[in-house]
């Protein structure tokens, strides 16, 4: 007959540990739910390990290992979380044997596992919102209970990981955001000692969460940078604001802009936009790339005919595919197989393609898979750059596009 296969202390507190990383976020935010007068109960939480005690013929197959397993439990502190029971065995008289382990309380567990200082110190980090929200921030900005609670949980394991003062920071960057509702600041701008745009971009999902969650708002309102700025230039002298022809200002402030142009093209690179003739009705921005979402909070390019120029490559046809999942009325200029056919002495080898193109064309029309196709069927990745092109080609083209619209 083989010997046992006892569960030695070790494997318990192992079971133990891995019992509390697998429910710690809940029993914390049970604790948070406790402090604030929610409901929320940890009293009842237990957990136990059952630790196989040997019959009789199995102690007498291995006398020796049963005496050790039996003598590490019997050493083992946590006496009082050990269940004992009494076996009368014939051959090796009565004997005391360890059942299983029996952890009652969260504290308990965390204290078998190990895990009682980290545990400690969540549950005081959970104390110290659940003061806070009593006493201050449900005054300033009350939130509903489910939101708190599902966004602390998706915040604890941030929260779990933070040093101490890490989490003083945050609390302090969570009382200014409290007591400044709808303050549009600057990271670096905040009146909180040790606080940088840094340290707020390495913390930026935990504040988020909290704060949200705690507020109900959408968003901190806080910027790490500076509102990206897009370039324009106005084609047609009745589309000037202010005598602007051409300009620079952050999507919100184009937002705003009253004028009514008949279309728009977007350049994926500046020198293109810039060597654009002069066309009626028509205002042209920067892409600039991946960037080119940015244009997305323009609105008023949502309510008409939009032509896209950008680079005959991998990223250019990722870029036009991104951009038409919002703006799905967008035609591209010249990203055809003739344009490329035409200036295909003119290409470059792309050194390095977009990695999930081709894959990600399901916005594409078929001439442009057929070009994108083109780029790679000799083994290598071509580029052709809009700034290669010849320019009455570009200039034809554009004006053909432009007079397709009317």
């Amino acid at each position: 007959m083989a010997s046992f296969d006892p569960v030695m202390p070790e494997e318990a507190k192992n079971k133990a540990r891995a019992h509390f990383d697998r429910h710690c976020k809940a029993w914390a935010v049970s604790r948070f739910a406790r402090e604030s007068g929610f409901a929320g109960d940890l009293d009842r939480v237990s957990f136990s390990v059952s630790l196989h005690p040997p019959t009789e013929q199995r102690v007498l197959a291995d006398i020796k290992k049963a005496r050790a397993w039996a003598t590490a439990w019997r050493e083992m502190p946590h006496q009082d979380t050990i269940e004992w029971s009494l076996r009368r065995w014939p051959s090796v008289g009565s004997q005391q044997v360890p059942e299983k382990v029996l952890l009652v309380g969260v504290e308990v567990i965390a204290n078998f596992a190990g895990r009682a200082r980290e545990w400690r110190r969540l549950a005081n980090r959970m104390d110290n919102l659940a003061q806070r929200w009593r006493e201050s921030w449900q005054t300033l900005s009350p939130s509903d209970v489910d939101v708190i609670l599902a966004g602390l949980s998706r915040a604890v394991p941030s929260i779990r990981q933070l040093s101490d003062d890490d989490w003083d920071m945050l609390l302090s960057v969570l009382d200014w955001l409290f007591t400044h509702p709808g303050e549009t600041r600057y990271a670096r701008q905040l009146p909180v000692r040790g606080i940088d745009t840094k340290w707020v971009e390495g913390h930026r999902q935990a504040v988020t969460r909290l704060y949200c969650a705690f507020s109900g708002r959408e968003t901190t309102g806080l910027l790490l940078k500076a509102p990206s700025q897009v370039r324009v230039r106005f084609l047609d002298d009745s589309l000037v604001p202010g005598g602007m022809r051409d300009l620079s200002a952050t999507p919100d402030e184009l937002a705003r802009y009253t004028g009514r142009p008949k279309a728009a093209i977007i350049c994926e690179n500046l020198i293109s936009l810039m060597t654009l003739p002069p066309l009626p009705g028509i205002v042209a921005l920067h892409g600039g790339g991946y960037s080119v979402g940015d244009l997305g909070a323009i609105p008023w390019l949502s309510r008409m005919p939009v032509l896209y120029w950008g680079d005959i490559d991998s990223h250019g046809f990722t870029i036009l595919n991104i951009w038409r999942h919002c703006h799905t009325h967008t035609h591209s200029i010249m990203m055809d197989r003739e344009t490329l056919e035409q200036h295909r002495n003119l290409c470059v080898e792309e050194p390095d393609p977009a990695p999930n193109c081709p894959a990600n064309t399901d916005m594409l029309t078929d001439e442009e898979r057929a070009t994108l196709s083109l780029l790679s069927e000799q083994g290598t990745h071509l580029r052709l750059e809009q700034e290669r092109i010849e320019w009455n080609y570009a200039l034809q083209r554009i004006k053909e596009a432009v007079e397709h619209l009317s």
